[in-house]
């Protein structure tokens, strides 16, 4: 089949982390006989026209000089935090991504779209003038942000009605939808997946590891995390922060002052790969998630996961069973980071659970190509 993506964050090489879930899927998709061709915005540097993992890029260029609308690895909403101004760059980039869109849509079977808006929105339209059917993905933050803003929730229920199908990627995701008037029977919950690596997390650095992955911004708790951190002994257990966002200043000051953070700032998803197989223990302790591809990347290396207790990260996180659950705040996320680092016994039996846990529920890579496949073959019957 032949498949056009849509969406305004996916990687421009193997080491950029940007879109990174989104490369997983299309190139499993590609690998299992698909011809899939992906529209997003262009990449200062780097060439409108490309071949990732079996994947055809094709960027378009909606503001002069690249734009920086969309660089940002936490999203489009984090990039008009930092930066207001960089509102004027909205319009050129959806009038581009539509451009793009209708002119590769006609020679495709499929148009999927990832995020409700802009892309999703976009697709519609494209689907509408082609004549394509179109599916759409929501990923978690587009659901949340459209039930706190009233324009972009009738974006979102619009893109819903008009869509053959709209996938959730968790539980959670799909009853916001439903709650802000998406149509029912539009919904389905369709979780993404993981590669399953061969070899498991070593889990026996001293002192333990525990590692942060993810974008340094309030929704994933950074400044939680970091008021934990001052009240551990110094030596019981070293904090790795990988990310970069607006609150990376932020990291970098208590980091002089606390001896257990240590901030490396943004890696690529090869070299998060490799730290998760040394590290002891994943913490992620997010105010609001819609199903944290980290925390499925954390358990397929045998990873313990120690995750705030909110929908979607609960989805994959059973305390006690697949991995820990603490409540939104420094104390209790400080007393379950010392429990975890002080039990080595019981980071091998969550790592090794959480493992065991992807593979029986299909949360492998595979499995998430074949849902996403069996969804297209409905919608073009």
């Amino acid at each position: 089949m032949r498949v056009l993506f849509v969406t305004t964050s996916f990687p421009s090489d193997k080491d950029d982390p940007r879109g990174n879930h989104i490369r997983v899927l299309a190139s499993q998709l590609a690998a299992e006989g698909n011809h899939v061709t992906v529209i997003a915005p262009a990449r200062r540097g780097h060439p409108l026209r490309g071949q990732l993992d079996g994947v055809t890029v094709k960027r378009f260029s909606y503001w002069p000089g690249g734009g920086n609308l969309t660089r940002n690895v936490a999203g489009i909403v984090p990039a008009l935090r930092e930066r207001p101004l960089r509102l004027a760059q909205l319009p050129p980039l959806v009038g581009s991504m539509l451009h793009a869109t209708n002119r590769e849509a006609g020679a495709t079977d499929m148009i999927h779209a990832h995020w409700l808006y802009p892309a999703g929105v976009v697709a519609v339209r494209a689907a509408r003038k082609s004549g394509k059917p179109v599916v759409i993905t929501a990923h978690g933050g587009d659901a949340e942000l459209a039930t706190r803003h009233r324009a972009l929730r009738r974006a979102a229920v619009w893109a819903i009605h008009n869509s053959e199908k709209t996938m959730a990627v968790s539980e959670a995701i799909a009853a916001s939808l439903v709650a802000m008037g998406g149509r029912e029977d539009k919904i389905i919950v369709s979780p993404l997946g993981v590669p399953i690596p061969t070899g498991a997390a070593d889990r026996s650095h001293r002192p333990p590891q525990l590692l942060f992955v993810g974008s340094l911004i309030e929704r994933k708790g950074i400044d939680i995390l970091l008021d934990a951190a001052d009240g551990i002994e110094e030596g019981l257990l070293e904090l790795v922060v990988v990310g970069d966002g607006p609150l990376q200043d932020l990291v970098e000051r208590r980091a002089k002052t606390n001896a257990t953070i240590r901030p490396l700032g943004a890696m690529s998803p090869s070299r998060v790969a490799q730290l998760m197989h040394t590290a002891s223990a994943l913490v992620l302790p997010s105010r609001s998630e819609g199903r944290p591809f980290v925390i499925m990347e954390a358990m397929a290396a045998g990873l313990p996961v120690l995750a705030t207790d909110i929908s979607g990260s609960r989805e994959l996180v059973r305390d006690g069973a697949t991995g820990l659950l603490c409540e939104v705040d420094a104390d209790s996320l400080r007393q379950a980071m010392v429990r975890l680092a002080g039990d080595s016994e019981l980071r091998d039996r969550l790592g090794n659970a959480g493992r065991e846990m992807l593979i029986v529920e299909k949360l492998t890579a595979a499995h998430a190509a074949d849902r996403v496949s069996a969804v297209y073959e409905s919608a073009c019957v």
